[in-house]
């Protein structure tokens, strides 16, 4: 299986980033840095799958249902089908109709089938600042380190490595430094709004992995105070379902809408859910 380039950085900087001890036993950071790059070269190499997945957020738990496909060329097409589970007191309230992600040759969508309508995103500055912030954190960092921890745990009857890595403040700063430079454009960004960014930086993610196959079945991701930033558990993953490139595509008769900057991405998002 051929591997995309952004996977083989990801790989490459989660394996060779150098070790930092703080007094914790070397051999087990090694360990468990090895662990976290099978389980990331495992799942890059995957031809086909499909999972449930519980998904935390402000607005509360989101279920998602992902499958992702390579296709023979070595393209990677993702989809997801997510809404927002149904209160915890039980009581009624009006949920938001289902949203369709998907990525395909044509770029990033955002769908609803109720409205027929579908986002490209693929030149929102978000998405773009995102890319940006994926690219520092995979990049191969000479200089830079990370923290590395491990521990066991049961998920869903499965035993797990429980792997945890921490950046240091290098990879923190230029994480922060690239977002902004990719949202500002040029044009110096609020005083609060830089300092909402600086509160999303990653500073530790915690991941769940299979002792067995290396699947990756959980991942949270914490900023420097402690907060949750992003955190996603895996409930069902079925490998090797039988995909193609129409699970990938935007249907026919959807009308089709661009998003050429955030404030048209916001304002859209808004129509996808309201349904207007």
């Amino acid at each position: 299986m051929k591997l995309r380039s952004s996977q083989v950085m990801l790989i490459s900087f989660l394996l060779f980033c150098p070790v930092l001890s703080f007094g914790k036993d070397p051999e087990v950071q090694s360990q468990a840095q090895e662990i976290l790059g099978e389980s990331l070269k495992k799942m890059a190499s995957l031809v086909s799958y499909s999972a449930e997945i519980l998904k935390e957020s402000k607005q509360g738990v989101v279920k998602m249902v992902h499958w992702q496909w390579t296709a023979p060329d070595g393209f990677l097409h993702s989809r997801y089908e997510v809404e927002k589970m149904p209160p915890e007191d039980g009581k009624p309230k009006s949920l938001p109709p289902k949203l369709i992600s998907l990525t395909n040759r044509q770029g990033s969508w955002l769908l609803n089938e109720k409205q027929k309508i579908a986002i490209n995103v693929k030149n929102s500055p978000g998405a773009t600042a995102t890319a940006s912030v994926q690219k520092v954190m995979q990049a191969d960092f000479n200089g830079y380190k990370a923290e590395y921890e491990k521990s066991e745990m049961i998920h869903k009857e499965i035993p797990c490595w429980r792997i945890t890595q921490k950046f240091d403040q290098k990879v923190q700063d230029l994480i922060l430094e690239q977002t902004i430079a990719t949202l500002s454009k040029g044009t110096q960004l609020s005083e609060s709004r830089t300092d909402r960014l600086k509160k999303r930086v990653p500073v530790l993610v915690v991941y769940t992995i299979s002792k067995a196959d290396h699947i990756l079945y959980g991942q949270e991701t914490f900023s420097s105070s402690g907060d949750k930033i992003s955190s996603y558990l895996i409930d069902k993953f079925i490998l090797g379902v039988p995909l193609d490139e129409g699970l990938f595509n935007v249907p026919k008769g959807y009308k089709v809408k661009t998003a050429l900057n955030e404030k048209e991405v916001g304002e859209f998002m808004i129509e996808l859910f309201m349904g207007k």
